[in-house]
């Protein structure tokens, strides 16, 4: 699935749990996102801020769902 589709998947789910995050993205992610890149990354790396706990435990619940397993 390309980046934009996985964060806009994940902002709807965010979204509906009432939880609103914004954040800077760097790496390969930022490089799909930017078009720049269509190499896949498995991670998504963020300059900042820290991943607070509720967001952590938000990506985990929206990846078993959608992939089945943890992270």
């Amino acid at each position: 699935m390309h980046p934009r589709q996985t964060i806009k998947q994940f902002d709807l789910f965010l979204t509906a749990r009432g939880i609103r995050f914004e954040a800077t993205v760097i790496g390969g992610t930022a490089l799909g996102l930017l078009g720049v890149s269509s190499r896949q990354t498995r991670d998504c790396d963020i300059l900042y801020p820290e991943l607070p706990h509720e967001i952590r435990e938000a990506a985990r619940e929206f990846v078993q769902r959608r992939l089945g397993h943890g992270l």
